[in-house]
């Protein structure tokens, strides 16, 4: 129909070509495009390209158009009345100025349609909650706490020695070992990887969109929100694949710092979200170093 459209305006006379200013619309978001031809015009909207066709949706009504973006991507939106046709272009990005739940701005990095986990290696200290990592060096210490605050186990590595320490609450001795023959070097680079902070690890909404060629991450992506400081990038599953979750992540990292999970009645099911987040984390502090290796 367009090829038609297109060849009509080439014939006719007093062919005119207006180009408008250039639209950027968000993943999900609308705009209203209003031509001037006069109200009651017969007008006829299209795309410029039969494969840029999934990137807007049109929705006609009169001598104006509502463009809703459903992919990311760039196409030219055009209008057509008589011999004057009107064009401009259309690019949709990932949303990055609503904050969840409020309407308020919040800038952020735009989420950019690619997810990577990089967790830090180095200098950190995370309090999940529950669980305490932290790193300097060849020191990494781990602790775990139960409701109450109290230690249930810790475990300290030497990573330069392969000096290995735990603690077990349950019978209150301390458990020491220099192992270097059994511990294998992956077993040690284990120990860098904080799966817990993994924001799609083991999920199975992540797997389900992974089976599922027209769905994008992205399509789940609905802005940012601030979580321990950070301006995070907000995913919300909505209900795909019959998972309801929502995710928080960290964009330079891809670590997770919050998540909700919630059952059909709306009910929170399961929820974390991190405490205290250093990835600037030079001198040890008494709750994790000295509480634990001069206990």
């Amino acid at each position: 129909m367009l090829a038609l459209l297109l060849y009509a305006v080439g014939v006719a006379q007093n062919y005119k070509e207006i180009k408008e200013p250039d639209l950027t619309i968000g993943l999900g978001e609308s705009y209203t495009w209003i031509t001037k031809f006069a109200a009651g015009a017969e007008v006829t909207f299209d795309t410029l390209d039969d494969n840029d066709d999934d990137v807007l949706e049109l929705n006609e009504n009169g001598n104006k158009c509502v463009l809703k973006g459903v992919h990311l991507g760039t196409t030219t939106a055009v209008a057509m009345s008589g011999n004057t046709l009107y064009h401009m272009k259309v690019t949709v990005v990932a949303k990055s100025s609503v904050k969840p739940g409020s309407g308020e701005e919040e800038v952020g990095v735009p989420f950019t349609g690619k997810y990577e986990y990089n967790p830090p290696k180095d200098h950190y200290y995370i309090h999940t909650g529950s669980i305490i990592y932290a790193k300097i060096g060849s020191e990494q210490i781990e602790k775990c706490l139960d409701k109450k605050g109290d230690i249930e186990y810790w475990m300290y590595y030497n990573l330069a020695s392969r000096e290995c320490k735990q603690y077990l609450e349950k019978d209150g001795f301390d458990h020491e070992k220099v192992d270097n023959e059994q511990l294998e070097p992956d077993e040690w680079k284990a120990r860098e990887n904080l799966a817990l902070l993994d924001t799609f690890a083991d999920s199975e909404f992540w797997n389900s969109l992974k089976t599922d060629p027209a769905s994008s991450l992205s399509e789940f992506y609905v802005g940012n929100e601030t979580v321990c400081g950070v301006k995070c990038w907000v995913f919300d599953t909505d209900g795909y694949g019959g998972i309801t979750m929502k995710y928080w992540v960290d964009p330079s990292n891809g670590c997770c710092l919050k998540y909700e999970g919630r059952g059909n009645g709306g009910a929170v099911k399961s929820t974390m979200q991190v405490k205290t987040y250093n990835l600037n984390y030079h001198v040890w502090t008494f709750d994790v170093y000295d509480s634990t290796i001069k206990r």
